[in-house]
């Protein structure tokens, strides 16, 4: 039974009829010999079917159990399992042939020819629409109609078989006519985001449907398909007892179709035109993932680029229609679906021989399961991918579409806001081209009102990325309220930060709030290299302060050390000259380069004993801008609007919050700055205060001693000068004059100045269906810039931060030797090796040294054993090697007189830290007692080759004779 054959009986080009017991009309019967049942599978059964004339989609197959009949013997050939059982039936039976039998499992296209009060002959009811009477009312109408549809179209198929019976598909043509016209047909019906997919096939001019049809059908023109609903799955037949198939009466007094019931009827003339030039080749239509994904249509023939993508396409399709599908294949270069109901519905898609596209090969049927709202597909994580998207897409919008309605948006701010300003900058690569989003100002009348009417005359300057697609920048101006909180004034939108940027972005600040010579403005910045030629170019005579954070950055590069770090920061934090002149100096005994780095910096750039008072505040970092950078993060990876919107509710939200807690606080000063100045009453206890007359104290300690004049409000340590908030040393003469500091500290802490800054309310804005239009040409999404070379992809480290955080760093310690124990070198350099020290002698030096380091005796040595043959120190090499290196390298005595070479050390090394590793001496230049001696036959414990050779046994012939002597 291993070697048995099959010969497969085909019925192809009929249907299954009801009269009134089944049976199979029209079509042919083909036969062919010799087939292995071993190599059948469900897509053999198929290809072979397809191979004598049926049509690989929409095709069923069924089997005949042998010496049975049609009525109660069919059995479906659906699965590879079925196949299976197929062979193993009529093997076990003996059987020569295998019957099989292909059906069409779709209904095809229903021509009528309505008129004014039906059709008149053919039990045609009086409903509206001309239906024929007795359609759907039992299986008998609807399966002659099929036959008779079919039988039209395979009569043809077999004229073309007759004619290709080398094997050739050109029986495929008039099929893909009907199938994809019904194909069509159903998307129209269900489906109407795919009209741009089918409107431009084949439109060649008028009638051409009713050429298509006439074609067929011997419809007269002007028939047209029907699209009602339940009239759809048949079309006219003839009387119920005819067996006959059916075919469009070809008189020429058909009725006259009525224009207002055909018109709704045009899209499936539209669709019928697909295919209906038999010359015409199928157009194969390419999967697009970034556009097609979201109304996924599979077609026979689409081709993907990948099996990843069409799991995907297939995912969204089956969800979309909905199909709870079954993988049957599930493979690199071939996937089979099915409807896990059985329904028919199937795609069979696989890889092209020959190239890298994934094609469906198959699809059959159409689901016609009863919905369900449990699919296998929808699984948690597509849910919340999905979920996640439509949730962004709803909140943030599409992000290039946002760019065009920055206009409407600046007009809406300004018309919510009458005193607030924006500018939108825009760019044009050519004067009739459309704009480009450039740069974008917007400042809110209550940030202005607060700034003058209360801040202090500081203001930090920055820049922070923005993390969306298009990228860009956010510069922005942000000064200190009352309570040492940040006040954000203004903020712009630009393509980088650059000196163009920043010059642009200053001078609309200084035009908008007021020019900072005026005001006596104080600026902090990162050293950002753009901003320096900024504020030198516009403001040459305004006080620049740098963050000491950024500096010590940079200098930490080539200076590296807590000691240096710790020095540089007691510079910054002087509040004297002479104390910043001692600070220096002390850096200057560390190191000299690092001294001169610091001396390259102006003193009023960065430490306080330098700065001027009139900013109040002796701010060393430029914590503003980073706080305000940090309460924007969440909105810097939103598109445009959004992410504007986001700043503006946030400040809006932020200024509301504020004005209300104050209005809880009862306190004279602000809630931050008396907790500072309490710390300081605890620290004014150490100090005593002597009055010297017209309310001048001197004020000590035994470790210092300061000026205080309570009618200036100054004192010699500069501390109270340089922020307005009484020293140490002032509260003790204040309490010494029987005062209270809070009535010497500076108005700009009061409460009354912190609702001052905050009294002016950020005016809410409606949503965008109310935005006015402005009319302007819409801009388009900005350049996007990119830095040249690969893009990073991890953030750049500090010089001094660790690799592992959960890890000890190594970097920057003494590299030390795991063999000699010795620094400067590590194991694998180690010249230990090669100095011609046996283990043994290697392990009595390490004892030795390490009884020196503890002060205690060495131990005895013992009998120094014998030294193995292999492997030899460079004193028991061989002879010659030994002399040719002994030639190469000098002698001890040559060496000792050479002077050694002197390494240049770095200024910065202090004398505590370790010297360079020195070689140690290499066996050549090792003292008498331990170096070989090629003189005299002594050898110091160490044989020589002489003595090892002598002690050998004699060699034997290679050859097998004597022995060698």
């Amino acid at each position: 039974m291993d070697d048995v054959t099959f010969d497969l009986e085909i019925h192809v080009g009929g249907c299954f009829v009801e009269e009134p017991t089944i049976q199979y009309v029209g079509g042919s019967v083909r036969l062919l010999t010799e087939i292995d049942p071993d190599k059948l599978s469900y897509f053999e059964i198929q290809d072979l079917c397809h191979l004598v004339g049926a049509p690989k989609e929409h095709s069923r197959y069924k089997y005949l159990i042998l010496d049975g009949d049609l009525q109660h013997d069919l059995r479906d050939i659906e699965t590879d399992t079925d196949v299976v059982n197929m062979t193993n039936l009529h093997k076990a039976w003996y059987a020569e042939k295998i019957i099989i039998y292909t059906d069409i499992d779709v209904e095809p296209l229903a021509v009528e020819y309505p008129d004014a009060g039906g059709v008149a002959d053919g039990g045609v009811g009086g409903d509206a629409g001309g239906v024929a009477d007795g359609i759907g009312g039992h299986a008998g109408g609807d399966v002659s109609g099929d036959a008779a549809r079919v039988e039209i179209e395979l009569d043809s198929d077999d004229d073309e078989d007759d004619e290709n019976d080398d094997g050739s598909d050109d029986e495929e043509d008039v099929e893909d006519v009907d199938i994809d016209a019904r194909d069509e047909e159903q998307n129209v019906e269900g489906d109407d985001d795919d009209d741009d997919d089918w409107l431009n096939e084949g439109l060649e001019g008028d009638g051409f449907g009713d050429d298509v049809f006439a074609a067929q059908n011997s419809a007269p023109q002007g028939s047209a398909p029907n699209t009602n609903s339940e009239s759809s799955n048949a079309p006219h037949t003839a009387p119920e007892s005819s067996n006959a198939p059916h075919t469009a009466p070809e008189s020429s007094n058909a009725p006259h179709t009525d224009p207002e019931w055909a018109e709704p009827a045009l899209e499936d003339d539209l669709v019928s035109m697909d295919g209906s030039d038999d010359e015409q080749v199928p157009e194969q239509v390419e999967f697009n993932a970034k556009s097609d994904m979201r109304n996924v249509v599979l077609k026979k023939e689409m081709k993907f680029p990948n099996a990843k993508v069409f799991r995907a396409a297939l995912r969204e399709y089956a969800i979309k229609k909905p199909i709870d599908i079954k993988f049957k294949l599930n493979e690199k270069t071939k996937i089979s679906v099915h409807c896990k109901n059985e329904c028919g519905w199937r795609c069979y898609a696989s890889q092209i021989s020959g190239e890298l596209t994934f094609q469906i090969k198959t699809l059959t049927g159409d689901c016609t399961c009863p919905k369900s709202f449990k699919n296998s597909q929808a699984t948690s994580a597509y849910v919340a991918k999905r979920s996640k998207r439509k949730a962004k897409d709803l909140i943030n919008g599409d992000e290039q579409l946002q760019y065009g309605v920055l206009r409407d948006y600046a007009q809406m701010i300004t018309t919510v806001d009458k005193v607030s300003r924006v500018i939108l900058q825009t760019e044009m690569a050519e004067e009739t081209s459309q704009p480009k989003f450039k740069r974008m100002y917007f400042r809110f009348n209550a940030q202005k009102v607060g700034f003058l009417g209360g801040c202090r005359p500081f203001i930090g300057l920055d820049g922070c990325h923005i993390k969306h697609r298009f990228g860009g920048q956010i510069l922005s101006a942000t000064a200190k309220d009352a309570n040492d909180n940040i006040f954000p004034v203004a903020m712009a939108v630009v393509e980088q930060e650059t000196r163009e940027s920043w010059i642009w972005f200053l001078e609309i600040f200084a035009d908008d709030i007021g020019r900072p010579e005026e005001l006596q403005l104080v600026f902090i910045s990162d050293r950002q290299k753009g901003l320096i030629p900024a504020i030198e170019t516009l403001f040459p005579t305004v006080e620049h302060r740098y963050c000491v954070k950024h500096i010590y950055n940079n200098f930490k590069v080539d200076h590296k050390g807590l000691e240096l770090k710790d020095a540089l920061w007691r510079c910054a934090a002087a509040t004297t000259v002479r104390e910043f002149e001692r600070c220096m100096q002390y850096i200057r005994d560390l190191d000299e380069k690092a001294y001169e780095y610091l001396a390259n910096i102006a003193p009023a750039q960065w430490t306080r004993s330098h700065f001027t008072p009139r900013a109040l505040t002796d701010c060393l970092v430029n914590n503003l801008s980073e706080s305000f950078n940090a309460m924007i993060l969440k909105s810097r990876d939103k598109p445009i609007l959004a992410m504007l919107e986001w700043i503006r509710v946030r400040l809006m939200t932020r200024l509301y919050t504020k004005r209300e807690g104050i209005q809880k606080y009862a306190g004279k000063l602000c809630p931050s700055i008396q907790d500072r100045l309490e710390k300081l009453k605890v620290e004014s206890k150490a100090f005593s205060a002597t009055p010297a007359g017209s309310f001048l104290y001197e004020v000590g300690s035994q470790y210092e001693r300061h000026v205080v004049d309570l009618v200036k409000k100054t004192c010699s340590c500069r501390s109270w000068d340089l922020n307005g908030i009484p020293c140490k040393h002032a509260i003790t003469a204040i309490y010494t004059n029987i005062e209270t500091p809070e009535d010497y500290t500076h108005p700009c802490y009061f409460k009354e100045t912190y609702m001052e800054i905050y009294k002016e309310v950020l005016p809410p804005m409606p949503g965008q269906s109310e935005w006015v239009e402005t009319g302007q040409p819409a801009p388009l999404t900005p350049h996007i810039y990119k830095p040249p070379g690969r893009p990073p992809k991890q953030r750049k480290r500090a010089s001094d931060e660790p690799r592992n955080p959960y890890k000890a760093s190594r970097q920057n310690r003494p590299v030390r030797c795991g063999k000699c124990k010795k620094e400067g070198h590590n194991s694998r350099g180690c010249k230990a090796g090669i100095t011609g020290e046996t283990p043994w002698q290697r392990r009595q030096r390490l004892q030795r040294e390490k009884a020196a380091r503890e002060g205690v005796p060495a131990p005895r040595s013992a009998p120094q054993p014998a030294p193995q043959p292999a492997p030899q120190p460079p004193s028991q090499q061989p002879t010659q090697t030994y002399n040719m290196m002994s030639a190469t390298q000098p002698s001890s005595s040559q060496q000792g007189n050479q002077p050694r070479p002197s390494h240049k050390r770095a200024g910065w090394f202090s004398s505590s830290q370790p010297e360079f590793h020195t070689p140690r001496e290499t066996w050549d230049t090792l003292p008498s007692s331990s170096q070989p001696s090629h003189a005299s036959g002594s050898t110091g414990g160490v044989r020589t080759r002489g003595q090892l050779a002598a002690q050998r046994p004699p060699k034997m012939n290679p050859v097998g004779g004597k022995r060698k002597e």
